[in-house]
């Protein structure tokens, strides 16, 4: 499995996906996940605190080699089906269920915020919150 970073979040979801599967289809087979039946790559967009949204996708390939594949021919380079964005690759530090009873989520999650008071009533506030789990570069 492969952690992208860096790809371009003014791409609508789609499209990136589309994009991802068309070049890293490249280096190797994509593994298709058998529940949903379509390419294994999970987009995780998430707001940081300049309000600008941080895109990074994972993929999981068939073959192992394609991993080193994609590393040698994408990270750091100008990527032009990317908007030109110089995109960021390395082997991804997330284990699988084959591999661990502790899995990290593959997809945003939301998350309550804690109970506060407002006239005696607990309430809970409607805002969200999302964990996204992501390796660390």
């Amino acid at each position: 499995m492969i952690f992208i970073s860096d790809l371009p979040s003014n791409m609508p979801k789609q499209r990136l996906l589309d994009a991802l599967r068309k070049v890293f289809s490249t280096v190797g087979k994509i593994k298709i996940n058998q529940q949903t039946q379509v390419a294994s790559i999970d987009l995780f967009r998430k707001e940081d605190n300049t309000s600008q949204l941080n895109v990074t996708a994972t993929i999981t390939f068939e073959q192992e080699e394609s991993v080193m594949k994609a590393i040698e021919k994408y990270n750091g380079k100008r990527v032009p089906i990317f908007n030109d964005a110089q995109i960021r690759v390395k082997k991804s530090e997330m284990t699988t269920e084959r591999t661990s009873a502790r899995t990290p989520p593959s997809v945003l999650q939301e998350a309550p915020l804690p109970l506060s008071q407002t006239s005696g009533n607990k309430h809970w506030q409607k805002e969200r919150l999302f964990m996204v789990w992501t390796a660390n570069i």
